[in-house]
């Protein structure tokens, strides 16, 4: 069996003068499996310099490096679609024409590949990497292998790979990674080749990144095929959000400032963390063992409109079949929940008043929990003319029973909705007084009394 391995020099440039901007995503472009774990190698070895250097028994500076390298910890790298894709076309591009450099053949430079898929760059960078042999090859293997190669950066003067895996300058990458046939000085091998298209944008943001895996072998570590596909990742101040990839990773620009990060797993429940982001990058990794326990049946939502005008309906349902209204505004939502879980439901006015829906046509702005009545029902209705001009916020909670609902961290599982309401009317209360025949009457303008209750007769 014959083995061949080549590594070609790094190829670095900062350019300064491009005049637009990176886009954040592109359609049906995302890292496969073996991509995701040669960027967590790459990840591990910027958070953890000396270690990894140790670990493939090397000096961090070993060579010597054109540049020194620092033994602090780099921000983490995070996927961006756009340098998947540049990364991705030239590795199969050299694979399928049997060459191997940092020009193409049609004389196209990283640069020019990474602004062709619309990626504008104040730094950017590109490493290349191939493994075969005349025998079987394990892409798994080959992918943490090539990162092992890049990093050591052996017979490459300066060791300007490694110089490019420990850039603190670069926050976001493109991989990609592809094995197939790949002829060379006449042989034809079994190969893995990988690009890596480094990158930080002309007005890059912070961005949160890492990945959402089912740790099936325990050694702590992403591993291939254990990727949870469709996490929802959401900053509740923001309201910004993605989804993971099919990997299980993810990434999440998001301005500087304390953001709490909701991960909402369609099975499982949610996870809540709390951070603060201030210019660089930030990894938070979650494994399906950080999900609640006992998996719950998550909400879901639908609204007809955003927006309510005058003589219009608005329904917003959770969880159930939408309910009819002639005007106004009806929040209908079911759930099935057990005896240990306890749901808690929210209308935030334009006012900046809190009420808690704790029965049907109930509100009152005491902490308090919505109580199981027959059909496990909510049905709020207003008519429209006491529905008052502004934004109304509606969320859904679900805690452990006895948890504080106050607590991000207790949420199982959470809904928010939003509708603006443009009506022109009176602001009055939104609080309801019960009669006597047990049914409830609200407030109206234009003096906002309560309107009278029913009259009984005996």
């Amino acid at each position: 069996m014959r083995y061949y391995n080549l590594l070609f020099r790094l190829f670095l440039l900062p350019v300064f003068a491009c005049w637009f901007m990176a886009t954040g995503a592109i359609a049906g472009v995302e890292p496969t499996d073996y991509e995701q774990l040669h960027l967590e190698a790459i990840n591990y070895a910027r958070s953890t310099p000396l270690a990894e250097a140790a670990r493939l028994g090397i000096d961090l500076n070993e060579g010597p490096p054109e540049t020194p390298i620092s033994n602090t910890p780099k921000q983490p790298l995070a996927f961006n679609t756009a340098l998947i894709s540049a990364a991705r076309l030239h590795t199969l591009d050299m694979l399928t024409n049997n060459y191997f450099a940092h020009n193409s053949l049609n004389g196209d430079a990283p640069w020019d590949r990474m602004t062709a898929q619309g990626y504008s760059y104040s730094y950017a960078g590109e490493n290349i990497a191939w493994r075969g042999s005349t025998g079987t090859v394990s892409p798994a293997s080959a992918a943490l292998q090539l990162h092992d190669d890049l990093f050591v950066d052996r017979g490459v003067a300066g060791r300007g790979h490694r110089i490019n895996i420990m850039n603190n300058d670069f926050k976001e990458i493109g991989i990609g990674f592809s094995c197939g046939p790949y002829m060379q000085s006449g042989t034809t091998y079994n190969a893995c080749m990988v690009t890596n298209d480094f990158g930080t944008a002309l007005s890059p943001r912070p961005i949160v990144t890492g990945v959402v895996y089912d740790d099936k072998d325990g050694n702590g570590r992403y591993g291939v095929g254990e990727g949870l596909t469709t996490v929802e990742v959401k900053s509740l101040e923001t309201g910004l959000y993605t989804t993971t990839f099919a990997s299980g990773g993810y990434s999440l620009p998001l301005p500087s400032g304390t953001h709490t990060i909701t991960f909402k797993h369609a099975s499982l429940g949610t996870v809540t963390k709390t951070i603060t982001l201030f210019t660089q990058n930030l990894k938070m990794d979650i494994k399906k063992t950080d999900f609640p326990v006992t998996p719950v049946n998550l909400l879901s939502s639908q609204q007809n409109n955003s927006t309510l005008l005058p003589g219009q309906s608005l329904i917003i349902t959770i969880g159930s079949q939408p309910v009819s209204v002639s005007s106004g505004v009806s929040i209908h939502f079911s759930y099935g929940f057990g005896a240990n879980q306890t749901v808690y439901a929210v209308v935030l006015t334009p006012w900046n008043t809190l009420y808690f829906m704790t029965g049907t046509n109930l509100l009152q702005e005491e902490l308090a929990p919505y109580t199981k009545g027959a059909g496990r029902l909510i049905d709020l209705s207003w008519p429209d003319m006491r529905v008052l001009d502004g934004e109304y916020v509606v969320m859904v909670v679900v805690t452990p029973t006895g948890a504080d609902p106050l607590n991000m961290q207790n949420w199982l599982d959470y809904e928010i909705v939003r509708f603006t309401a443009v009506q022109n009317s009176v602001m009055c209360p939104m609080d309801a007084m019960q009669c006597p025949d047990g049914s409830y009457v609200s407030r109206q303008p234009p003096d906002c009394a309560f309107t009278p209750c029913p009259v009984t007769t005996k």
